[in-house]
């Protein structure tokens, strides 16, 4: 995706159907696999104002085929695209359901009016005003996302790409060794600031991981104060008790730390965890990107560093050809 120096472009997407909703500006949380975005996400749902169900997943993908649902304008089409929305396994599992007698489509005809009526919907179900969305998968595409809600307001949550790494590859879902993860993290965080700062400043802000575990009233404070909200005390002490009615039961296997205040044990754990050798190797793709984010560089040079990358290569090589046998 080509993204060059001019202001990210948005389409008018007010109509009678946003009006109806009275929706205030949403809220969408972007950040790397593995970087704090359920964290932050749970912390802000916590808020009396704020609403934010688990993942998403279809706003790209749906985004990207809207042409075949036709002209929105007719009810037949709207009625389609919203049904094939609701039954996505993402949605379902929502800690709300929403069905279609909770949307009021007659008016909304655009993919962004639907979007805004659903999303409103939960929060109505929860008492809330503002709903948000978090979504790992969005952290490159704030470009559509920007042109869906011109309004929103996008929060940028990034980690120690050692640690996202590390986590990364323990994972069934991702990179299958460290060269790959610490590449991703570096790419996918360069490309989400840089079509960040292509909106006005007023419309985004970035929190590292490592301050929240270590000062989240200040740092939530500074957050409630960009989405012109007030700060409340239970987004710290409150949010751990709806983690397992909202996560299921990924909380246990990739959330655990959600279950409790926020740890500092979960910052810089690669300092105790990670080899003088890999860290040159992480220093190496993602030096840089380290360093703009004010991150310590670690091991710069070892001499072991050119044959370890070929043995993640080998293990990369293993894994992608061998899954089942070599990933949980």
């Amino acid at each position: 995706m080509l993204v060059n120096n001019k202001r990210l472009s948005s389409n008018d997407s007010n109509d009678l159907c946003t009006q109806q909703s009275g929706s205030r500006k949403p809220i969408f949380v972007v950040g790397v696999d593995r970087s704090g975005t359920t964290l932050l996400s749970l912390m802000l749902d916590a808020h009396s104002k704020v609403a934010i169900p688990e993942e998403s997943h279809f706003i790209v993908p749906f985004y990207e085929k809207l042409e075949s649902f036709g002209d929105l304008g007719l009810e037949k089409n709207r009625l389609a695209l919203i049904n094939e929305i609701l039954s996505q396994s993402n949605v379902q599992r929502w800690d709300e359901e929403i069905t279609l007698s909770d949307l009021d489509l007659e008016n909304c005809t655009s993919f962004a009016n639907i979007l805004n009526e659903l999303y409103s919907a939960y929060a109505r179900k929860r008492g809330k005003q503002v709903w948000g969305d978090k979504t790992p998968s969005y952290t490159t595409r704030v470009d559509v996302l920007n042109r869906l809600f011109p309004d929103s307001k996008f929060i940028h949550i990034f980690r120690d790409g050692r640690d996202v790494a590390s986590s990364i590859i323990s994972r069934w879902w991702g990179a299958n060794d460290l060269l790959s993860a610490i590449s991703y993290w570096a790419q996918s965080v360069t490309m989400c600031r840089r079509m960040l700062r292509m909106l006005p400043d007023n419309r985004w802000i970035e929190i590292r991981f490592e301050d929240l575990v270590a000062r989240p009233e200040e740092e939530l404070s500074r957050l409630c104060e960009f989405m012109e909200i007030e700060f409340e005390k239970q987004m710290v002490e409150g949010y751990s008790s709806s983690a397992r009615e909202k996560l299921g039961d990924k909380v246990d296997e990739y959330h655990s730390h959600t279950l409790t205040r926020p740890q500092t044990s979960q910052a810089y754990k690669w300092k105790q965890t990670m080899s003088p050798v890999d860290q040159s190797i992480c220093f190496e793709v993602a030096g840089n990107v380290l360093s703009d984010l004010g991150y310590e560089t670690g091991i710069k040079q070892h001499f072991l560093r050119i044959p370890r990358k070929g043995m993640h290569r080998i293990r990369r090589s293993i894994m992608w050809r061998f899954p089942k046998i070599f990933r949980k």
